[in-house]
């Protein structure tokens, strides 16, 4: 895995830009960003899987001893690039954190009066957990959210957030070598399947089956609508309601699949 953490190329890249603005609007923070990939370098688009990793965390009041913090993915274009975010903001609850990221991307699908609906309407997976700053300065991952469990993709969300954060150059005190590790294979799965047009599909069934949560598939249906938004020209909601009542895929097998999952988890 090639993995590039220079602050200056991270701070000229167009996509950071909303989180180098909000880390302006914070008295004390810490940020990074990075790039990790896996294929042939020079980079070929296609022949390569590309994670640009965005981290924010303010240093509030109570960093020492227990701070919320959230992991948000997204894929675009079917794999062509992820995006994977590490916030974590002085707020009292992850579906407050996952609010602020979604105001500060501007990415959210629709606004609603209620936070955790709200994550509904995000082309991001999220999960979550705590942090804290121990007494020799370093960054400390433990806990998951009530809201939206702390399973990455199959990895325990600390390992991941940990490896962000130092391949972010944070001082981190836990070992990053098992997080690294679950993202050198997410990045092989994205080079093998990328432009497929059942990507997102895919990744349900190696990542998500077997611990879907109704945030999660969500996510990946609003991520696939604004692909073919993108692709097809046509609007956001009727690609997406193609997709979940239309004859699309995730109304097909996957849709009905991960249904009677979600129904069998709340029974």
């Amino acid at each position: 895995m090639n993995i590039l953490n220079n602050k200056e190329v991270g701070l000229i890249m167009p996509i950071n830009r909303a989180f180098i603005e909000a880390a302006s609007n914070l008295a004390k923070r810490m940020f990074g960003f990075a790039i990790c990939s896996e294929g042939n370098i020079p980079f070929n688009p296609d022949k390569i899987a590309c994670l640009n990793i965005r981290t924010l965390i303010e240093q509030g009041a109570n960093i020492a001893k227990d701070q919320k913090y959230v992991l948000g993915i997204r894929f675009t274009n079917f794999g062509d690039l992820i995006l994977a975010d590490l916030a974590s903001l002085d707020l009292p609850n992850h579906r407050d954190i996952v609010h602020e990221h979604g105001k500060i991307l501007k990415e959210l699908t629709v606004e609603h009066d209620d936070k955790f609906t709200e994550s509904y309407f995000s082309p991001y997976v999220y999960v979550g957990g705590h942090l804290r700053i121990n007494p020799a300065g370093q960054l400390e991952f433990f806990g998951d959210s009530g809201d939206f469990g702390g399973n990455f993709f199959g990895s325990d969300s600390n390992e991941v957030a940990a490896f962000f954060a130092a391949v972010c150059e944070l001082p981190v005190a836990q070992s990053v070598s098992a997080g690294q590790e679950k993202i050198r294979k997410l990045l092989e799965f994205v080079k093998e399947h990328k432009r497929q047009k059942n990507f997102y599909e895919l990744v349900i069934r190696e990542y998500l089956k077997a611990r879907l949560t109704g945030q999660n598939l969500a996510a990946l249906a609003n991520m696939k609508a604004l692909d073919r938004q993108h692709a097809e020209g046509i609007g956001f909601f009727q690609a997406l309601t193609e997709e979940i009542a239309g004859g699309g895929e995730f109304s097909g097998e996957i849709f009905k699949e991960s249904l009677l999952m979600l129904t069998k988890k709340s029974s």
